[in-house]
């Protein structure tokens, strides 16, 4: 016959209906982005970074040309605007990488926690 005291022990050894209502069910890890949407949005930022480069080379063509050409002010200064905002985007692409890197880290650790509790049982 099984007495409290095994019952209690069964309790502590599995999980009850309550401690398997905190896992994620597989409807609640498909919102999330999988690794292969992550890498493929790197890509793409990487690319855009390439290109954003080739812009700056350009730009640092003209640079290099100016005195060869007579160049208002004003001209000076939109070029100068476009040279920093050319500078900010790349700052901003850089942060928005390095972010998903953190949440693809972060979705490793996570699966190999769900992995391990699953292969455990």
């Amino acid at each position: 016959m099984i007495s409290d005291n095994d019952i209690k022990k069964l309790k502590t050894v599995f999980a009850t209906k309550n401690d398997l209502k905190l896992f994620a069910t597989k409807d609640d890890l498909k919102r999330f982005a999988t690794k292969d949407d992550l890498e493929e949005l790197e890509l793409r930022v990487a690319k855009s970074f390439e290109e954003t480069q080739k812009h700056i080379l350009a730009l640092t063509e003209v640079v290099t040309n100016l005195d060869k050409k007579f160049v208002t002010r004003d001209e000076f200064v939109t070029f100068e605007d476009h040279i920093l905002g050319e500078i900010k985007k790349l700052f901003d692409e850089n942060i928005v990488r390095s972010e998903h890197r953190r949440e693809i880290d972060d979705h490793e650790r996570r699966i190999t926690k769900l992995e391990r509790v699953a292969f455990s049982n």
